[in-house]
């Protein structure tokens, strides 16, 4: 996402040209988790938001500014963009919308550019921003309180102002009026200079005599432009599939094939890794992607299809190495006890890793490093989880008959977590549930039993004197 507050800084976008400023949006929806620019200068070129000899000098903008970064790997990383949590409920990121990707915004020039992202990082895009207009040209009575400070006079304002409503962008309502101009609306220039008291536009407006002269306009991003928001799923998007879509296409697939929910399976389990590990896990995710299909890429296709090529990728290609990385902290913590560097990677194990996984590391901390392994349970929160989520595992396999030899012979043969073993395991419940049911059912039901003989002479001669109705059935549900 655009991070709103490099958006707001109008002494950086002033450093920009035009086309650095319509470069802006672009490059931020492409950009990855680690801020990696998933897009070439050949793409960009194509897209047509300039000449294309004239992208090389956009980028370089954004270099001189600080908003983007080349890094050692000569590839371009972003500065400007952020990643949402849903923690932070502050206002700080600004939506990708399809506004940017429109012939109206590619057409735009600096000042108007500026004009637009004043008004759309000024409050929550839909919500009301209320100004005196007068804030938003140069004029002496208020020039040490200018918002912006591209436009000379009010004319030169209302000239890049008036547009954007004209191209359905922002929505205007003036002073205490209820009337809000929109797109639609007719006459805006007479109406809006009028109201600011220049009715003869002939005529250059009188110099404000102090600031309550000002006049109010409550200014918001226009609904229909709220409403086309784009996705990471979107087909000309997908920041955080690109690295797969880039080699997924080496090997000749490509993701358009598959449907939105593989495509969020995948980028779930690459934003959990991220959120846990950073940029590191950035890193080993991506050596997965390239280690799965060097091996395996024959299964891409019936893996995307039934939802489950993240999980793949996390348990047999990322587990491995994040258990890796774990057993090499060990080896560090051992000497200087620093438990900060295993945490995220044991946090990780716990909570996702199969429990083939806890159970082995478990052994090989009892086994390499037993008394530094009781030392970090009792002294970090990280590690008491681990081992009790192991000692779980003990207890319900205990239960079930499994001797804990048993149990380390299951782990190490990666059975305890395995298909066929849950299937089984389903199928014995199944099974008992059955056989209870049946068990159930024949103590529940009662045996037809022939009626006694003198009971069913009671009831012929009860039949012969028009007592009974005629009754066909000979045998009773009843326990004599």
């Amino acid at each position: 996402m655009l991070n709103r507050e490099q958006l707001q800084q109008q002494d950086k976008l002033n450093l920009l040209n035009t086309t650095s400023l319509r470069l802006i949006p672009i490059l931020a929806e492409s950009v990855d988790l680690d801020g990696l620019i998933q897009v070439s200068e050949d793409q960009i070129k194509e897209l047509g938001y300039m000449t294309p000899k004239l992208v090389p000098s956009a980028i370089e903008g954004l270099l001189n500014i600080g908003w983007i970064r080349k890094g050692q790997d000569g590839k371009l990383y972003s500065l400007y963009t952020c990643n949402t949590s849903p923690e932070n409920k502050a206002f700080y990121y600004i939506n990708f919308f399809k506004i940017f990707k429109k012939e109206v915004f590619k057409s735009m020039y600096k000042r108007r550019i500026n004009l637009m992202y004043y008004i759309l990082t000024s409050k929550i895009p839909g919500t009301w921003h209320s100004i005196a207009i007068e804030r938003l040209y140069k004029n002496k009575t208020l020039s040490d309180k200018l918002a912006i400070e591209s436009f000379d006079d009010f004319d030169d304002l209302m000239n890049n102002f008036i547009p954007l409503i004209e191209a359905g962008i922002i929505e205007v309502r003036l002073g205490r009026e209820n009337t809000t101009f929109t797109q639609k609306s007719t006459n805006l220039k007479e109406k809006i200079y009028a109201f600011c008291g220049k009715t003869d536009l002939a005529v250059r407006k009188k110099r404000m005599r102090g600031e309550k002269d000002g006049h109010v306009f409550h200014i918001r991003m226009a609904n229909e432009v709220l409403k086309e928001k784009t996705t990471i799923f979107d087909i000309d998007r997908r920041s955080t599939l690109r690295d797969l879509e880039t080699i997924a296409s080496q090997y000749d697939y490509s993701l358009d094939v598959f449907n939105q929910e593989s495509l969020e399976e995948v980028h779930m389990v690459k934003h959990k890794i991220y959120k846990e590990f950073g940029n590191l896990g950035i890193k080993i995710y991506r050596e997965s992607l390239q280690s799965f299909f060097e091996l395996s890429s024959h299964s891409f296709a019936r893996l995307m299809d039934n939802k489950e090529f993240g999980k793949t990728i996390k348990n047999h290609y990322v587990i491995p190495r994040i258990k890796m990385e774990l057993t090499n902290s060990v080896r560090e913590l051992e000497s200087k006890q620093n438990l900060s560097k295993t945490e995220a990677f044991l946090r990780y194990i716990t909570t996702e890793a199969y429990l083939d996984d806890l159970v082995t590391i478990d052994h090989n901390m009892n086994t390499s490093y037993p008394e530094l392994y009781k030392t970090v349970q009792q002294t970090n929160a990280a590690w008491k989880e681990f081992a009790d989520k192991v000692e779980g595992i003990y207890k319900k396999e205990g239960a079930s008959g499994n001797t804990p030899e048993i149990v380390l012979e299951l782990a190490f043969k990666g059975e305890l977590t395995s298909k066929k073993r849950v299937e089984k395991e389903l199928k014995q419940k199944l099974n008992l549930k059955h056989q209870s049911n049946t068990i159930s059912k024949s103590y529940s039901s009662t045996k037809k039993t022939e009626m006694p003989k003198e009971i069913r002479e009671h009831r012929d001669r009860l039949r012969a004197f028009g007592l009974l109705q005629p009754n066909q059935l000979q045998d009773v549900d009843c326990d004599f």
